[in-house]
Parts: C-alpha cells; sequence; structure tokens
C-alpha cells in the first residue's frame, strides 16, 4: 500500500464520521444536500486510493474513471448547499437544475470514452520512484471541467461571503470557517495542476476535502452549523419587541437579539460567548431553582437606570429532529405596564369592594340559581354567614309565596326574553323574619361568565309607613265623605225652617203700616235679611259639600255670553246701587256663545261681581271684560276697591278663609264664594288668577276651553 493510498483511507474515514455527524441534522437547511456532498468527497477518496492500490493499467484508469463521479459532483453539491443555506432556494428551480448538471453529464460521458477521443486525458504513463501512479496528460475536456468547477465553487464562496456581511457574529463564524474549509481544495487542485506536491500525478484536491471535512465536524460542534441557522431571523429576532437569547448546552450565549441588548445596554460582542449564570443575579437564580431543565417561567425584576422594570421569562429546551438538546432559548417580555395595571385594578377593586360593603344596600352576583358574591349587608340583614349563603341558592332567601315569581323572572332573563329590571318581593331571614326589598337587576360579565348583578334595598319600614298612611288617607276621605254627607243633610234640614222664618217675615213686612209699629217693620226686616244671608250660607256650604263629593256635575250647553252677563247684572244691580259703584260689561271680543254650565257660569259671575262690591268704596267702578281667543274664552272682572296684599293671595280661594278674619271685621262673608268659583272653574278645564295691589283695586280672571266637553 502506497502511503497516498493510506492518506485516502484515513480521509475516508474521517469524512464518513463527518457524514454521519450530517446525517443527524439532516432534516435542518442544507443537511441532506450536505450529507449527499459528503458522500460524493468519501466516493472520490475511496476510488482514489483504490487507483493508488491497484498496479494493472487498465484497472487504474477504471478507479481513475470512477474518481470522476465524485469529482464532478462535489463542486455541484457545494454550490447547492450555498444557495440552500443562504435561503436562496427560488433559484433552485428544475431548469436551472438541470443547466447545472448539463456540463458535469457531458465531462461523465466524454471520460467513460475517453479511448475513442481523447478529449478528457491524452496520454499517460507510469510516475518515476516507483509510486504506483500514473500521469496523465490532460486534453480539452479536462480543462472544461477544471474551468466549470472552479466557476461554481467561486460562484457558491461569494454567496457565502455575501450572506455573512449581514448576519450576526454566530453565523459570520459558521460561514467564515466553511470558507477556510473550502481553501484547502482548491490549494490541492491548484497543486496538482501545476504539478507540484510529495506525490506527483497525485491529485490533492481530494486530501483538501479531507481537511474541508474536520473543519466541519468543528463548526458542526463548536457553533452548532446546522443546528443554529439563519432561518427567517431578521422576522424572528432582529425585529421582534421581546428580548431573545439562544445559549447553548455549556450556558454559553450564542445569539442575542437588539431587544434583548437594550435590556442589558450591552453590545452584542461582549455578551457572545459569555456565560448567562454570569449575566444577572435574578436570572441566575431562576436558572439554579430550575437547574435549565425543560420549560421554566417566571417573573424577574430588572433595574436599569435606575427604574424597575418587571419581566416573564420563558426558559425553553432547544431539541434537534432526534430529541436532542443541544441549547435553550430566553425569552425576555415586558410586562411592567401591566403590572402596574394589575396593581391599578387591584387597588380600584379594593376600593369598590369597601364601597360594597360599606353600603346600605344589599348587592350581590349570581349566575344560574348559585350566588357568585355577596357584601356584608346581605349578612345583615339576612342573619346567614357568608359561608351559608355560598351555599345556598337565590330562591331560598325569598318568601314561599314570591318564588314562583322570582323563579320565572330569573328564568327570563338566563334565556334573554324581556324581564323586569326593578321588582318588589319579600324574602325571609335565618330566624323567620319577613322583610320586603326593593330589587334592581342588571346583567354582567363576572369572572369570563354571564352573571346578574342585583342590588336590594330593604323598603319593610317605608312599606309599613306607607300601610299606615294609605290607612290614615282612608280615613281622612271617609271622615271628609261624613263630613260632607253631615253638611249636606244639615243643609237641607236648616232650609226649611229657614224658608218659613224667610216667608213670615216678608209676609210682615206686606202688612199695611199702620197694623205695624216702626220697631215691628225694623225687627221683621232685620230677620228677613238674616234669613236670606243664612240661606245663602246654606246653599254656599250645600254647594261646596257637593263638589268635594263629587256628585255636583258640569251640565255643558251653549248660551250668550253677553244675555248670561246681563241677567247675573241685573241680579247683582241692587247691591252696587246702595252704593253708587258703576258696573261696565264690555262683551265686544267675545264670540256669541260659550259651551259650559250656565248656572255655575252665572254663579262664578255672581260670585266675582258681589266680591268687587263688597270690597269697592262708594261710588267706585267696576269693568267687566270678556274675550274670546282660538282655543278658551277668558273673562275679567276689575274693581278699584281696597286689594288683596301679596301673601293673601293664595288663600282668598280655600274655603272659609277671609282676608279679614278679626271678630270685628268690617266686611261680612263666610269666604265659600271664591272656593267656589275656583272649584267650578277648574271643573270646566280652566284656571283662576288674580292680579292685585293693596290699597288700588284687585282683578280675577278666569279661562274657559272653547271645545265641546263632558266634564264631571
Amino acid at each position: 500500500m502506497t502511503p497516498y493510498a493510506l492518506i485516502l483511507l484515513v480521509s475516508t474515514i474521517i469524512s464518513a464520521f463527518v457524514a454521519l455527524a450530517v446525517w443527524h441534522r439532516r432534516t435542518s437547511t442544507g443537511g441532506t444536500t450536505l450529507f449527499l456532498l459528503m458522500l460524493a468527497i468519501i466516493e472520490w477518496q475511496l476510488c482514489g486510493a483504490f487507483e493508488s492500490m491497484v498496479t494493472g493499467i487498465p484497472a487504474k484508469i477504471f478507479w481513475s474513471k470512477v474518481c470522476y463521479i465524485g469529482s464532478l459532483a462535489t463542486p455541484l453539491l457545494l454550490f447547492i448547499f450555498a444557495i440552500q443555506y443562504t435561503k436562496m432556494e427560488k433559484w433552485l428551480t428544475r431548469k436551472n437544475l438541470t443547466s447545472l448538471c448539463t456540463i458535469p453529464a457531458i465531462i461523465f460521458i466524454l471520460t467513460l470514452t475517453n479511448e475513442w477521443h481523447n478529449l478528457i486525458w491524452t496520454s499517460y504513463t507510469p510516475a518515476p520512484d516507483a509510486l504506483n501512479t500514473i500521469i496523465y496528460g490532460h486534453g480539452p475536456g479536462f480543462w472544461i471541467m477544471i474551468a466549470y468547477n472552479y466557476l461554481i465553487l467561486l460562484v457558491a464562496t461569494l454567496i457565502l461571503l455575501l450572506s455573512g456581511k449581514s448576519s450576526r457574529k454566530i453565523y459570520r463564524q459558521q460561514l467564515e470557517l466553511i470558507i477556510v474549509a473550502l481553501v484547502f481544495p482548491w490549494a490541492g487542485n491548484i497543486l496538482y495542476l501545476l504539478d507540484i506536491g510529495p506525490f506527483p500525478g497525485q491529485d490533492l484536491t481530494i486530501v483538501g476535502f479531507t481537511l474541508t471535512g474536520l473543519i466541519l465536524s468543528f463548526n458542526l460542534h463548536q457553533f452548532k452549523f446546522l443546528d443554529l441557522v439563519p432561518m427567517a431571523r431578521d422576522l424572528l429576532m432582529e425585529k421582534m419587541n421581546d428580548g431573545i437569547i439562544v445559549i447553548d448546552n455549556k450556558e454559553r450565549i450564542v445569539d442575542i437579539n437588539p431587544a434583548a441588548q437594550e435590556i442589558f445596554s450591552n453590545k452584542t460582542e461582549k455578551l457572545l460567548g459569555k456565560n448567562i449564570r454570569q449575566l444577572f443575579p435574578e436570572l441566575n437564580n431562576t436558572i439554579k431553582r430550575n437547574n435549565l431543565c425543560g420549560n421554566v417561567s417566571g417573573e424577574q425584576e430588572i433595574w436599569k437606570n435606575g427604574l424597575k422594570n418587571t419581566y416573564n421569562i420563558n426558559i425553553t429546551l432547544l431539541d434537534d429532529k432526534q430529541g436532542n438538546p443541544f441549547g435553550k432559548l430566553i425569552l425576555l417580555h415586558n410586562i411592567s405596564e401591566l403590572k402596574k395595571t394589575e396593581e391599578i385594578l387591584r387597588e380600584s377593586e379594593e376600593k369598590y369592594r369597601a364601597i360594597v360593603n360599606n353600603t346600605h344596600e344589599m348587592v350581590y352576583i349570581y349566575c344560574g340559581e348559585r350566588f357568585l358574591f355577596v357584601n356584608d349587608r346581605i349578612c345583615e340583614i339576612t342573619g346567614y354567614t357568608r359561608e351559608e349563603i355560598d351555599s345556598m341558592k337565590v330562591l331560598d332567601l325569598v318568601h314561599p309565596e314570591e318564588k314562583e315569581k322570582i323563579r320565572e323572572i330569573m328564568q327570563r332573563r338566563a334565556d334573554c326574553k324581556d324581564a323586569p329590571a326593578t321588582l318588589e318581593t319579600c324574602i325571609v331571614t335565618k330566624n323567620g323574619e319577613k322583610r320586603q326589598v326593593e330589587i334592581a337587576i342588571s346583567s354582567i360579565k363576572y369572572e369570563g361568565q354571564c352573571a346578574a348583578l342585583g342590588s336590594a334595598r330593604d323598603i319593610t319600614e317605608r312599606k309599613e309607613n306607607e300601610n299606615v298612611l294609605v290607612q290614615a288617607k282612608m280615613k281622612a276621605e271617609e271622615a271628609d265623605r261624613t263630613k260632607s254627607e253631615f253638611m249636606t243633610t244639615m243643609s237641607h234640614e236648616l232650609r226649611t225652617p229657614l224658608n218659613s222664618i224667610i216667608g213670615f217675615s216678608q209676609m210682615l213686612l206686606e202688612v199695611p203700616g199702620s197694623e205695624l209699629t216702626n220697631a215691628q217693620n225694623k225687627y221683621a226686616s232685620n230677620i228677613l235679611k238674616s234669613g236670606e244671608n243664612l240661606l245663602q250660607l246654606i246653599n254656599d256650604i250645600l254647594d261646596i259639600s257637593r263638589v268635594e263629593a263629587g256628585k255636583k256635575e258640569v251640565e255643558a250647553e251653549y248660551f250668550d255670553i253677553q244675555k248670561a252677563l246681563d241677567d247675573v247684572n241685573m241680579l247683582i244691580h241692587p247691591l252696587a246701587s246702595k252704593k253708587n259703584i258703576e258696573v261696565i260689561i264690555d262683551c265686544e271680543n267675545a264670540n256669541n256663545l260659550l259651551y259650559a254650565d250656565i248656572i255655575m257660569f252665572k254663579q262664578v259671575m255672581y260670585n266675582l261681581l258681589n266680591n268687587a262690591i263688597k270690597f269697592t268704596a262708594e261710588k267706585g267702578k267696576i269693568s267687566v271684560t270678556a274675550k274670546s281667543e282660538e282655543k278658551e274664552a277668558s273673562i275679567s272682572v276689575k274693581d278699584n276697591g281696597i286689594g288683596i296684599s301679596e301673601d293673601k293671595k293664595e288663600m282668598i280661594f280655600e274655603p272659609f278663609k277671609q282676608i279679614d278674619s278679626a271678630k270685628n271685621r268690617r266686611y261680612e262673608g263666610t269666604g265659600l264664594g271664591l272656593a267656589l268659583v275656583k272649584n267650578y272653574v277648574e271643573m270646566h278645564g280652566g284656571n283662576v288668577y288674580v292680579e292685585s295691589e293693596e290699597g288700588k283695586g284687585s282683578t280675577f280672571m278666569f279661562t274657559i276651553p272653547q271645545q265641546d266637553i263632558s266634564l264631571k
């Protein structure tokens, strides 16, 4: 065995180990192509060794031809690997691959048929010094092969160099070793072509590839060649906001992205190769606790420029396709704002929980029929502890008579149907006491599930007070009805004797004067006047009682306003004449007809004019004005009498209330006239107003709607 053959066999063994290592990483980018490249090198080396060992010329030529398989495939596979490793696979189309393989295929065919044309080698002669080697005379086909191989090797080298410029240090180191590995085959081939070297006629290119294999092996183990490849690295690491650190099995940093550099305020060159346990104490403690086995997640506080930032740290084991661990990935996610938000939410929750627990209302949240939350007020009202309520259903607190109603409302709300948002019901406390509550319910989200928020107010005392008020109101209404009935009865009973008194008084006054003395005539006149006043009082009381009892009805009809006012004027004329008071009636701006109760209308006018005459001095003046507008008719009675003070305007329309209530008052009256005026006008849907200034007179106005009405 020649020394050259021994070198090639050793090289074959080395290349086989490299190929085995690559085989385990064949699923990585370019892994399969690199494995095929190593097989081509092994074939080249093994056939070269056989050529060096055999002695016959035909045998040497045979193994030399077989060597061309490896020598032609090696540059081509190296070129394809460079394309794949630099993520330029789009160029590896079927058409381009066919073009790349065309020249090697032609060269190989020419090699097999060289005896016919001598294009690959023109001659061969044994080497001197008994090296068992043939020195070939190279033909044009051989030089074409060399030119082609050099070209694609040069292009592959340039692709790797250009790719390395934009890569980070770890990948530049991988590419630099690959390029260094390519220098040795280049050098061996040049020595062969120049016929320089220790073995004349022997191709040292294949020995150079042995050194290439050794460098690739070192690259595989030291820099995780094929384990850490720049697959879409710009997108995955460079542009991520989260910090990413990649460490190897020896806990050395082999890669770090800009976000992580920013966290530690350091440059990449200073961090690469540093042990992760030296980076900062907090992360070191996390790693120690978990010993970097499996996936680790936790929170760490990192101080930077005097400010504290909280990071969520995830440490993930990195495996190759065979499950062998080759490193770990550390992801640092800044959750400082999230922690601040959580703190704000926690403080807010505590604040609102304090408010809810200290409110006087019962607040609760339920889902289905179960309580999810109750405040302290519920425990105070019901007498149950919070633990007891947690084991109860909502309906357990409801009074048996109310359960069906509440169950139906809860079911409608659960089915997203219309349900009352507020309701009143009755609950039962732990000691059996019934409590009336007013509840407001709304739908909410609570801890990720649909729920109902209820706010209940204890209205037991209010309900009791309402019942007392209702009873009092009923008693008052009953008393009022009794009073009205009594007044009606008394008025009716008093009218009979009064009519007799008035009638007999009138008869006495009709007796010829010679039969009655002056004193008797005076007495009879006083009796008649008092009886008439008393009868008027009884009639007013009877009318007020009927109105209050709801027995007085409006009997509306169309009548002439002018004629009605003239009739009232005739009745009131004697009273006005006694005091020489002028009464002026103006109906020019009024429609002829008004739809109302004529009796009530005349009563209203009579009472207003009677009051005006009563409180107007002698030789005074009273003006009555009637106007009609589109929607209502208005009548006013204006006098220049004593007037009304501002604080007395409201009371004059109340029954039995008079401005001058002293025993020695100057003006007589019962205080019912204006009360009747107000009631009668309002029964027509109208309103009464008064304008007055003390000492300057008063103006009373009332309105009646201009429309057909059926009022009671």
